[in-house]
C-alpha cells in the first residue's frame, strides 16, 4: 500500500517539477495486482495528476487480455518496448 501512495506522489511531484511540459498522454502500470490497480484507481479519481492509464503489464499470463477498471492487461515485461511504441503519442 505504501508503494502505491509513493508512486502517485512521485508522479505528482514530477508533473509539478516541469509544469511547462505537456502531461504524459499515457501510463503503463507494471503489475496488474492490488498495487497496480490501486494506482490506476487513484489516477482515475485524481484528475490533477493529468496521467491517463492505458494499460497494465504483468508477467502472469492468466491476466493477459483481462480488463481491470476498464484498462487492459497488454502483456508482460518483455513486451514493454512494443507496447510503449504502439501507445506512444506524437510529440
Amino acid at each position: 500500500m505504501g508503494a502505491t501512495r509513493f508512486s502517485v506522489r512521485l508522479s505528482e511531484h514530477l508533473r509539478r517539477k516541469d509544469a511547462s511540459a505537456a502531461p504524459a498522454s499515457g501510463l503503463l502500470s507494471l503489475g496488474a495486482g492490488a498495487a497496480g490497480s490501486s494506482i490506476v484507481r487513484e489516477l482515475r479519481i485524481n484528475s490533477q495528476l493529468a496521467l491517463d492509464p492505458v494499460g497494465f503489464v504483468d508477467d502472469d499470463g492468466a491476466k493477459l487480455g483481462h480488463m481491470i477498471y476498464g484498462i487492459p492487461v497488454l502483456g508482460g515485461r518483455a513486451d514493454i518496448p512494443e507496447i510503449a511504441q504502439e501507445y506512444a503519442s506524437p510529440r
